[in-house]
């Protein structure tokens, strides 16, 4: 497995989509921030206030669905690159490759939440400090909503190689995703939050502590956000496995 996961980690840094995916995701975070902090102003909410605060920290999660992409790069690049025939022959036991890229690719999605939350955080640092104003960091909802984001932002990454592993197909993947995040999701939460809020972009925002009526609450929500991500990876493993590489 060591073996394993350095070589994938070597395709990782080989990778520069990756790494604009990451600067799009700070970017994003850094813009969303912005756009809280104008907001407050405009309803004259004080800046330090939880209401504003709790607006800022949210902008954490605004690149999620580039961790995904992310993912989906690096699990379905395999196959629309032609290299899944040497990485499945170097290593046959397909389940062990792709829990070598689940695992991999969760740490990454960690780290785009990691610095997402610190770009955020200095974002908001610089226009509160701009007002005479002080951050307090010892809020403990703080902490809990940023741990919050990049835990969601570790399962998104998760998300987009169980996808790529599905559909073994990068754009077919990608469209997938946005579709159902951006377009599906959003339709039936409104229609049914009921049932809405048990699907995984709801999972997610309830994970993240969005303040949205009819969200699971947090522990819930990472439990079935996991429990997507279990299930699309068991079917993703039965697929790669009783099926040629190509």
């Amino acid at each position: 497995m060591n073996r394993l996961l350095g070589s994938e980690l070597r395709k990782l840094w080989a990778t520069p989509t990756i790494w604009w995916l990451l600067v799009g995701t700070t970017l994003l975070a850094i813009a969303s921030t912005i756009g809280a902090i104008v907001l407050a102003n405009a309803r004259d909410v004080s800046l330090v206030s939880e209401e504003a605060l709790r607006g800022d920290l949210h902008s954490v999660g605004s690149g999620s669905i580039l961790v995904a992409i992310a993912g989906i790069i690096g699990m379905a690049g395999e196959f629309r690159f032609g290299q899944a025939d040497q990485t499945f022959v170097s290593e046959p036991r397909r389940g062990v490759v792709l829990a070598a890229k689940l695992m991999l690719y969760t740490v990454l999605g960690a780290v785009f939440g990691v610095i997402a939350g610190a770009a955020t955080l200095a974002t908001m640092w610089v226009a509160i400090s701009s007002e005479g104003l002080t951050l307090q960091l010892g809020q403990s909802f703080i902490w809990t909503t940023l741990g919050g984001a990049v835990a969601s932002a570790a399962l998104f990454g998760a998300l987009g190689v169980c996808l790529g592993a599905a559909t073994r197909n990068q754009v077919v993947a990608i469209v997938a995703a946005l579709a159902w995040l951006i377009v599906f999701e959003p339709i039936v939460f409104e229609a049914s939050t009921t049932v809405g809020r048990w699907l995984p972009g709801a999972a997610a925002q309830s994970l993240r502590r969005i303040p949205q009526d009819g969200l699971l609450s947090m522990d819930t929500g990472a439990a079935v956000f996991g429990g997507w991500i279990v299930l699309i990876f068991v079917f993703a493993y039965l697929r790669n496995s009783r099926s040629d590489i190509v």
